[in-house]
């Protein structure tokens, strides 16, 4: 009996036999979609799921809520097996080949790894600034100046590097090709332009960690603890936060890895975890690049729905396992 096989059974026995549906749910979950529609109407979106998608999964946690499904965190409400969670648990070992990673992919998953990023960024930035001087023709020294201060010379010193980006761009993607669903992108030059002033303190764009940034969803928990084990083997990895593990309502392991000088992030998450993501970035995690200010209050009522959905997005572990409870609605 694995510590991953108790940990799973007892997290859903217990989700699965609290039943209480309170009206601040569903004012946040009616806020939300309130506020997703608002934002449709003046032509913005939230990132990782379509608009039409995202109000039909908060109309499903509302429908969830009203009929009493359990919307306390989960890590609030772990408590100590019973022998009903013994039989989850035993129908659980039957059906792991299906519903839990292979060992070898659940020790790549929850494997910690040295943070060293900070010191493959100074990597990256001796290698770009030296592009930069050449191009320019100006002292390495004064690169960081001219390129945060003068619009012109950014421009000038973006267009030296992006063929370099580029061609580790394609090798990236080449690599992570095939093993799930593959979103990427280069940053541009525009974005770049604006984050160095956002920094704290100015900071050159050839310093940014997400100059290239690529995301894999993939469609159940044995196929992303796969996709972590073959990234981590296929790139250095610089940092690795694993918020499957940390709980608190975002679910995503975030890393930033490298492809030779280059550093770039790589989000590695589930399909069921689209939609606390897609509320959790722009409006609660990401305030720099939010879409809408919002009060503490409504900020809130948003992580109230992100809880509920973090939550229902497991219900096809629940179901699996037997618990006699439906969590969410199949489409």
């Amino acid at each position: 009996m694995s510590t991953n096989h108790v940990r799973v059974a007892d997290a859903w026995l217990t989700a699965s036999r609290t039943l209480t549906a309170k009206a601040k749910y569903l004012k946040a979950i009616d806020f939300t979609i309130g506020l997703v529609r608002r934002l449709d109407a003046v032509g913005k979106a939230l990132p990782g799921m379509a608009t039409p998608e995202l109000i039909a999964r908060l109309v499903d946690l509302r429908e969830a809520a009203q009929r009493g499904v359990n919307i306390a965190a989960l890590s609030e409400n772990i408590s100590t097996l019973n022998s009903y969670g013994e039989q989850i648990l035993h129908r659980a070992l039957r059906a792991e080949a299906k519903l839990l990673p292979k060992v070898e992919d659940y020790a790549a998953f929850v494997q910690e790894f040295p943070k060293t990023v900070d010191r493959a960024v100074e990597v990256q930035a001796r290698h770009m600034e030296r592009i930069i001087a050449g191009a320019l023709n100006i002292p390495t020294a004064s690169v960081a100046s001219a390129v945060i201060n003068d619009k012109l010379m950014f421009n000038r010193a973006f267009a030296a590097c992006i063929q370099e980006i580029s061609a580790k761009y394609q090798i990236i993607v080449t690599e992570l090709s095939g093993i799930g669903r593959l979103e990427h992108r280069i940053k541009a030059a525009k974005s770049c332009w604006g984050k160095q002033a956002r920094e704290g303190t100015p900071t050159p764009f050839y310093r940014f960690k997400d100059l290239v940034g690529v995301r894999i969803v993939a469609d159940t928990i044995p196929q992303m603890a796969n996709v972590a084990r073959i990234s981590q083997e296929k790139f250095a990895i610089l940092d690795k936060k694993n918020y499957y593990l940390k709980g608190g309502g975002y679910n995503a392991i975030n890393y930033n890895l490298s492809e030779g000088w280059l550093v770039f992030e790589f989000q590695l998450k589930t399909s069921v975890n689209a939609a606390e993501a897609a509320l959790s970035h722009d409006l609660i995690y990401a305030p720099e690049k939010a879409v809408t200010s919002l009060t503490p209050e409504e900020k809130k009522l948003v992580y109230l729905v992100i809880d509920v959905s973090t939550q229902l997005s497991m219900a096809e572990w629940n179901q699996a396992f037997g618990v006699p409870v439906r969590l969410a609605r199949r489409r």
